[in-house]
C-alpha cells in the first residue's frame, strides 16, 4: 500500500516546495534594500546651500556689524523737551550728537568687544570670498576659518549687548526709570543670530555635509546618468 502512495504524492510535494522557494526569492528580491531606491528629493535637497548666497549674507552681516557698533540708537529715553539716544561711542539729543568721554569699566568692555566683533566679521567675510588664501599666499581651510570667525563675531557682539542691557541702562530720573533698548540693540540681536547661522553653514561646508549649489547640480546629473545606465543593464535582452 505505501509503495503505491509515495510515487503519486512525491511530484505534488516537490512542486509545492519549488513554488514556495520561488515566491520567497521573489519577495527577498523586491524587499531587498539594494532594490529600494530612495526618493531623489530626500537624497539631494538637504545637501545643497548656494555658496553665492552664503557670501552675500556674509557681506550683509559685516555691514550690519558696522551699523550696530557705530550707531547711537542702542538705548533711548524720553524727557520733557524731547529724547536722547545713547550708543557705545556717541550720545545724541534733540540738539545734536557728541562723543562719550566716560571711561567706565562696562563701557570700555563693550567697546573692546564690539571692535573684536567687527574684526572677526571681517575675517569671516574675506574667508567666505576665498580671499584669505590669496592674502596669506598658501592653501588653508577657509571654510573652517570662516566658521570660527562667524561664531567668534556673534559671541563678541552678544557679550557687548548683554553688558549694555545689564550695566549701561543707567537710571535717568528720580523715579528710577532706566533707558530703554532701541532699534540698534534689536538689530544687534539679529546680527548675532545671522552670525551663528552663517558659522553653522560654513562648518557644514568644511565637514562635507552640504555642498555648493553648482557642485550639487553636477552630482544630481551624475547620479541620474548612473541610474539610467543601471536601468539599461537590468533590462532583459531578447
Amino acid at each position: 500500500m505505501w509503495g503505491t502512495v509515495i510515487p503519486e504524492a512525491a511530484p505534488e510535494a516537490m512542486h509545492s516546495i519549488s513554488m514556495t522557494q520561488s515566491a520567497s526569492s521573489q519577495h527577498q528580491m523586491v524587499a531587498s534594500p539594494e532594490n529600494i531606491r530612495p526618493h531623489e528629493s530626500d537624497k539631494i535637497s538637504p545637501r545643497i546651500f548656494p555658496k553665492k548666497l552664503h557670501n552675500i549674507l556674509s557681506s550683509v552681516n559685516f555691514l550690519l556689524f558696522l551699523v550696530t557698533t557705530s550707531t547711537p540708537l542702542l538705548l533711548k529715553f524720553k524727557i520733557y523737551h524731547g529724547s536722547f539716544m545713547n550708543g557705545w561711542w556717541t550720545v545724541c539729543d534733540g540738539f545734536g550728537c557728541s562723543s562719550i568721554v566716560s571711561s567706565s569699566g562696562p563701557l570700555m568692555a563693550a567697546r573692546i568687544l564690539s571692535v573684536a566683533a567687527v574684526f572677526s566679521s571681517f575675517v569671516a567675510l574675506i574667508s567666505a570670498w576665498r580671499l584669505l588664501t590669496r592674502l596669506i599666499g598658501r592653501e588653508i581651510t577657509e571654510n573652517l576659518i570662516c566658521s570660527l570667525a562667524h561664531f567668534g563675531a556673534g559671541l563678541f557682539l552678544l557679550s557687548a549687548l548683554l553688558i549694555t542691557f545689564c550695566n549701561l541702562r543707567v537710571k535717568v530720573d528720580i523715579y528710577n526709570n532706566k533707558m530703554r533698548t532701541y532699534y540698534g540693540f534689536y538689530i544687534g540681536c539679529f546680527v548675532c543670530f545671522l552670525s551663528f547661522f552663517l558659522g553653522t553653514i560654513s562648518l557644514l561646508y568644511h565637514k562635507g555635509l552640504i555642498k555648493e549649489k553648482e557642485n550639487g547640480i553636477s552630482d544630481i546629473n551624475a547620479g541620474a546618468q548612473k541610474e539610467m545606465a543601471q536601468t539599461d543593464t537590468d533590462q532583459p535582452t531578447v
